[in-house]
Order: C-alpha cells, then structure tokens, then sequence
C-alpha cells in the first residue's frame, strides 16, 4: 500500500488567504459605497434640473423665443467654465426655436429653484438678456 503524505497548511498560507478574503470583501464594500454615492447624486441632479426647468419656462424671453421647452439638457463644459457656482448652462429645444442659456439658479427651497440674470444665445446667433427677476 502506498502511503500518502498530507503536509499540513502553514499558519502563513492561512494568513494569507483570509487577508485576502477581508481585502476583497472591504473592496466591493468601497466599490458599492461609491455606486450608490453616484445613484443619490444623479437623483439630487435630476431634481435639480427639473426645478430649474420650470423656473426658466417662466422667465417671458425663453417663453417668447423658445415656446414650450421639449428639451433641456446640460452643457457640461459651459458650465464648468461658468462663474460661481449658481451659474448653469443648459441648451434649450422648444416649439418655437432653440438656443443656449447661460443663467444664475437661486434655491428658493427645497423644491424650488428661481431663475436669476442670465443670457439666451439663439440658434441664429442673437443674444437676449434678462435679469430673471428671481420668480
């Protein structure tokens, strides 16, 4: 008969195997933490963006120029070369035409947010200013 030889796991090769198991484990917790962290702030962004819709449907130049906005996407890059950070740039699509604006957003609260001055660029080039008036 032939014996077999079973060489016993070294305390280090255990060591390292549950070191292992707790980094993976600390990893996907850091990597959900940080998926849900985006998931709550592309909700706050949504909510944002809605409110600052209907505060520049209001604004009579966007309502006179633009109609009933069917579109109203963020310009990143406008934005992030905006001053301050109330100053958003958003391209509009409307019934009556398309532009750009560039406009300060002020929290009213928390479920409202008024359009401040700003500028609206037309598709043709023509600019429109406006103070916003805070509505």
């Amino acid at each position: 008969m032939k014996a077999t030889s079973s060489l016993p796991c070294s305390p280090r090769a255990q060591a390292g195997g549950a070191l292992a198991w707790v980094i993976g484990i600390l990893a996907l917790l850091a990597l959900l933490g940080v998926l849900a962290l985006g998931a709550l702030l592309m909700i706050g962004w949504n909510y944002f963006a809605e409110q600052a819709q209907a505060a520049v449907q209001k604004q009579p130049e966007v309502l006179e120029h633009i109609g009933t906005i069917r579109e109203f996407d963020i310009d990143i890059n406008g934005t992030a070369e905006a001053e301050g950070g109330d100053e958003f740039v958003f391209d509009l699509v409307g019934s009556k035409g398309r532009g750009r604006l560039r406009a300060h957003f002020i929290t009213v609260d928390a479920d409202h947010e008024a359009l401040g001055q700003g500028s609206l660029v037309m598709a043709d080039g023509t600019t429109i200013t406006f103070d916003g008036g805070a509505r």
